[in-house]
């Protein structure tokens, strides 16, 4: 897969022999299996119980358990002959025992006992998996893979989702999961392209009512409520509600119905390791795509709501009779259905347009990632 670009002017086309040019595809910029070296949400806290889960993430195979201070993940594949942990019990406090043998690992990996071989086994001495760094917060065990030292946890994920955490109960939130069949790198796309919104988007009960342009001009913005070492914004700078097409002629026609503007518009953000943000005047979502595997992304999705106790109150009684249907189902499996549609090596060139700059500012931003 290849595209020639300008080299820092994103999505022109450059000459190919000229001296500035090089032939570069930017979707390579992003790895197939997101970023390690980040706080991930693994699985939700209801989900891990007396028993432990299996969760697939970023390539990885993970055990997750709970032990007497707090969640555990270790690799699930047994070092003995190739069984899998999460099929096994939490015979002792803190450890999990492998179903085939009874090896038994503690939440840092090391094995403890070889229950068949004897309680003077040389075994345990010899065998560890690999073990990583968890922590538990908004309704999520979350769970770092990287080769580096975890960062503090709250320095280590957006300051949107940092200011939602802990005992603050001026805070409401509510959570959903949601997998993809496609790569994370084409949700990614997705969440940052200014222009689909409003063609991809334009019948969904979210918007049914909205001034909906027939095309836009957007230019990248500094990040007001993130890091702009780590995010990206773009605001639509122009747009008009109808326009004359050369060969088509006028489109759309006329909706009288759409009246009011969007309260969402220009408030959003992109960032690593592959989080988006719409940041509304009454709310906030959040999207965070997971890779799973290659053909397949998790995305945990925020509502994030701050206010008094009858603001939050109101929220709720509006997302569970409301937001919840039209936002994220109606709404997201519109992204969903499209997104599935699409894999990297269906096409060889793209040919990217103005509005594609927010694309492009996503993958040069994903592209220097730790």
């Amino acid at each position: 897969m290849t595209q020639t670009l300008g080299v820092g002017t994103p999505g022109q086309p450059a000459a190919e022999n000229g001296p500035t040019s090089q032939r570069v595809d930017s979707r390579d910029w992003v790895p197939e299996l997101g970023y390690r070296n980040y706080w991930q949400p693994a699985v939700e806290s209801r989900r891990v119980g007396k028993k432990p889960v299996l969760v697939r993430m970023l390539g990885e195979e993970l055990t997750v358990f709970r032990a007497p201070d707090g969640p555990k993940a270790i690799s699930d594949i047994c070092p003995h002959r190739g069984a899998r942990l999460h099929t096994g019990k939490v015979l002792f406090p803190g450890t999990v025992t492998c179903p085939y043998h009874g090896w038994t690992f503690d939440g840092k990996g090391k094995c403890l006992a070889a229950l068949t071989d004897g309680p003077d086994s040389r075994m345990p001495e010899q065998v560890s998996v690999a073990s990583y760094p968890t922590h538990e917060a908004l309704g999520m065990i979350w769970v770092y893979l990287g080769d580096k030292s975890a960062p503090p946890f709250l320095e280590g994920i957006p300051r949107t989702m940092a200011e939602a955490t802990g005992r603050d109960f001026s805070v409401q939130v509510f959570r959903f999961r949601q997998d993809w069949a496609t790569n994370w790198r084409v949700t990614m796309d997705n969440a940052i392209d200014a222009a689909h919104a409003f063609y991809l988007h334009r019948p969904a009960a979210w918007m049914l009512f909205d001034q909906v342009p027939a095309y836009v001009k957007v230019k990248m913005v500094p990040t007001e409520f993130e890091d702009p070492e780590t995010f990206v914004s773009y605001r639509v700078t122009e747009g008009e509600p109808s326009a004359e097409y050369q060969h088509v002629g006028r489109w759309p026609r006329s909706q009288w119905w759409r009246r009011r503007k969007n309260h969402f518009s220009g408030s959003n953000a992109i960032g690593l390791p592959g989080v988006f943000l719409l940041r509304g005047p009454r709310w906030t979502h959040v999207r965070w795509a997971v890779p799973i595997d290659k053909d397949t992304t998790r995305n945990y999705m925020w509502a994030i709501k701050q206010g008094s106790p009858l603001a939050r109150a109101l929220f709720t009684a509006n997302f569970w009779g409301w937001l919840r249907w039209v936002f994220y189902y109606d709404f997201s499996a519109q992204d969903k259905w499209l997104t599935e549609s699409i894999t990297y090596e269906s096409l060889s060139h793209e040919k990217m347009a103005a509005t594609d700059q927010t694309v492009q500012a996503w993958r040069r931003l994903a592209r220097v990632a730790r």
